[in-house]
């Protein structure tokens, strides 16, 4: 995305009931953070939500009520959608392709995994680079265009014009590579705990490897809440889940040692650090803090916010940077 000199852009992100905001500006050439706000939603933002017309000036209030409590002046807003409203897949493909018949193949790929007709969806996909001699890694996000339409009409009835949508996890990635200077050095983890469940990704490099969710209530074993759990219980799912993630890389050259383990979202605990630490051995367990190596100028409600849980962020921090 191009930022204009003096331009105010807004990074925003909803998964369940919570809403969060990050303003940025550019002044002479520097991105500023200039306000951080957080609000909850009466009523989830989720696939019951999207299609129905009474709920659309519900949300729209919820977002002004917010931009005015915080006073945000920002009329730009970049939009990060929950990863579980997407399909996103990866596939490996024959190493070497030019654009266009990797684009073939990747819309053969889709025919056989899309359950709705093809010009449904907004598809957008990028290369992850080489996991072998002979295969390469690419990540394909799809998302129904009813969803994107929907969202047009909660922000037209917002002062914000929408320039601009992506995937919460790729914000988050984009975040959290601009926050660690050591990103690029190994694979790390990033793990989710939310209203949902707990989101997991992989990194290599700065760069998506693979994700996966575990839904809040589980319907396998003793169907254990992840909000109520102790953080024992959580940090023993978490670590079997990364486990199963490293598996499936299969006959990867990509070593398959997590080296951080990133806590992020607005249900993420500090009690769950040292059993997981116990269980990871020597990878490093912290929280991700999107605001390291930003210049900021906040307010000092926006600085209680940041200090208390930054972690939350991470996604809309991700969505102004370029």
């Amino acid at each position: 995305m191009t930022l204009d000199k003096d331009e105010a852009l807004l990074g925003l992100d909803i998964v369940g009931n919570s809403i969060r905001m990050v303003e940025a500006e550019r002044q002479d050439g520097k991105l500023i953070f200039s306000n951080v706000a957080h609000a909850t939603l009466d009523l989830p933002f989720d696939f019951y939500a999207i299609g129905n017309d009474d709920f659309i000036p519900r949300f729209a209030s919820a977002i002004n009520s917010l931009l005015d409590k915080a006073a945000i002046r920002a009329r730009t807003t970049y939009f990060a959608l929950e990863r579980r409203m997407l399909l996103i897949k990866q596939f490996q493909m024959d190493l070497g392709l030019n654009d266009e018949d990797l684009h073939r193949q990747v819309e053969w790929e889709l025919s056989q995994v899309l359950v709705s007709a093809r010009d449904e969806y907004n598809v957008g996909c990028e290369r992850l680079g080489p996991t072998s001699n002979m295969l390469e890694s690419v990540v394909v996000a799809a998302v129904r265009k009813s969803i994107v339409l929907y969202l047009k009409e909660i922000f037209g009835q917002t002062p914000l014009k929408l320039a601009g949508i992506d995937v919460d996890l790729f914000a988050a990635i984009r975040a959290l590579s601009n926050a660690e200077e050591d990103m690029p050095l190994g694979l790390a983890a990033l793990v989710d705990p939310n209203e949902r469940g707990i989101d997991f990704c992989l990194i290599n490099q700065g760069k998506y490897l693979s994700s996966s969710e575990i839904s809040n209530l589980r319907t396998d074993g003793d169907r254990m809440n992840f909000l109520t759990g102790s953080g024992e219980e959580i940090a023993k799912v978490v670590n079997d889940e990364l486990i199963r993630l490293l598996e499936n890389m299969g006959n990867s050259r990509i070593p398959k040692t997590i080296t951080k383990v990133y806590l992020t979202g607005n249900r993420a605990e500090s009690e769950v650090i040292p059993p997981l630490q116990k269980l990871q051995g020597d990878a490093e367990i912290v929280f991700a803090d999107p605001f390291r190596n930003v210049e900021k100028r906040l307010s000092a409600e926006s600085e209680s916010l940041i200090k208390l849980h930054p972690e939350m962020f991470l996604a809309s921090v991700g969505m102004v940077l370029s």
